[in-house]
């Protein structure tokens, strides 16, 4: 069965996000980003930097840690994201592990980057050195603030659905039983 749109959606932009934090981002880490490298996008990385994120360019100590954790281990927090839009495991209730997953470890996690991308948001602006288009910075930085929202607002209307299920499946069973007893 093919994920919906929306699933499409979230799973596209982990891939981009995986994508993300294994090639650029891990040059990042490694020092500057070079102009003449091969690494994929990271020309186009650096010279986006210059115009539009100085204060990423720049390389302050705090961006280089920050970048340096996101690429290193939050690959794996995109890939549980990708995992559950393929499969549509937000709504599935017959399994441990997407109840896990959903109720408990993509929450979290999701509010750790949600936490860390104000953060990092909240030191752009109030640098020395902000973004000087707002529309360019956020043509790059806002697909993690729409990834976060769209899927927050899939386990919300998952808890909603199987919330709902649940409560007509219990009155079915407890009309089922009424009648039985009659």
């Amino acid at each position: 069965m093919m994920p919906s749109l929306l699933n499409t959606i979230i799973a596209s932009l982990q891939v981009l996000f995986i994508f993300s934090a294994l090639t650029i981002e891990k040059e990042y880490c490694l020092g500057p980003l070079d102009p003449t490298s091969n690494g994929l996008l990271v020309k186009q990385t650096y010279d986006f930097s210059i115009k539009y994120n100085p204060l990423f360019h720049n390389r302050p100590e705090w961006i280089v840690s920050a970048t340096c954790i996101h690429a290193n281990y939050f690959w794996i927090v995109y890939s549980l994201i990708f995992f559950m839009a393929i499969t549509d495991g937000w709504n599935k209730t017959d399994n441990k592990m997407y109840t896990l997953l959903r109720q408990v470890i993509v929450p979290t996690l999701l509010g750790c980057k949600l936490n860390a991308i104000l953060f990092y948001h909240y030191m752009e602006f109030t640098s020395d050195t902000p973004p000087p288009n707002l529309i360019a910075y956020f043509s790059a930085e806002g697909s993690y603030l729409i990834s976060i929202g769209l899927v927050y607002y899939k386990l919300f209307t998952s808890a909603t659905t199987i919330a709902t299920a649940t409560t007509t499946v219990s009155a079915s069973s407890s009309a089922a039983s009424n009648a039985k007893q009659e």
